[in-house]
């Protein structure tokens, strides 16, 4: 058995199916990164009605993303990921 931790992986399986039916090709790993990081970008200019500087980015609440939630604190992002253990060639989440 391996355990690790890593981003919601069903969520994950259904970002990259539809991506696949609209591009017809996989997405590599920075594609879900970048549709997060929009998602997080047109959060902040909603929330605030524009956005100046980083400081429009720290917010009380934690944010959830497409494979994931995002909390901010002193200027950095971190992100909560779920644990998963490996088992009969399958992916269970801890």
């Amino acid at each position: 058995n391996l355990y690790y931790p890593s981003v919601n992986y069903n969520e994950f399986k259904k970002y990259n199916k539809n991506y696949f039916r609209k591009f017809k090709t996989y997405p590599n790993e920075i594609t879900i990164l970048t549709y997060d990081a929009l998602g997080l970008i047109y959060y902040a200019w909603k929330k605030n009605g524009k956005i100046n500087s980083i400081n429009d980015f720290n917010f009380k609440n934690k944010i959830k993303g497409k494979i994931g939630t995002f909390s901010f604190k002193n200027g950095k992002v971190k992100q909560d990921l779920d644990i998963y253990k490996t088992e009969n060639n399958k992916f269970i989440k801890f």
